[in-house]
């Protein structure tokens, strides 16, 4: 766990594992079950739903192979409960996969937030948010954003 614990508002959901669970791996199920339960536990504590963040390759637990439509419950899961899909393409995103531009292509479903990062500079620091039209005007309607490095001209000659 972070230093300090977890915030009261996050919970954590265990990646798929294929070394001691292997049964697990057939199916997404146990990882939508385990969704739904952290969606609980949260409404348990009169918590909402925000969303799950997510590298669609499980890229820290090791690349696991998922497959086909092994998201898929977990996906619905956090859509009924009214959260946002938000898929961390900062290690897969930009070709990375070998097969598919992203990783959530690649994993088969269509996120609502996409964050990316390393591959966009080549080794310069960059990063970048893509989401919809709707849910940044949400964002920019409740919340005041500042960044100290945002829109660095280099950074973005690179990228571009």
């Amino acid at each position: 766990p972070p230093v300090g614990g977890r915030a009261r508002h996050v919970r954590l959901v265990p990646a798929p594992d294929s070394y001691r669970h292997p049964a697990a791996m057939a199916t997404g199920k146990a990882f939508g079950d385990a969704v739904r339960e952290a969606i609980a536990a949260l409404a348990k504590d009169g918590i909402g739903l925000s969303g799950i963040i997510l590298c669609p390759l499980l890229a820290n637990e090791g690349f696991p192979t998922l497959p086909s439509g092994f998201f898929d419950d977990a996906m619905r899961a956090v859509r009924d409960a009214g959260g946002l899909v938000i898929a961390d393409e900062v290690q897969p995103g930009f070709g990375r996969t070998g097969s598919h531009f992203w990783g959530h292509q690649r994993a088969g479903f269509v996120p609502d937030i996409v964050t990316m990062g390393k591959p966009m500079g080549n080794g310069h620091p960059i990063a970048a948010v893509v989401t919809s039209r709707e849910i940044l005007a949400t964002f920019r309607n409740a919340f005041r954003y500042f960044n100290t490095f945002g829109g660095n001209p280099v950074s973005c000659a690179v990228a571009n």
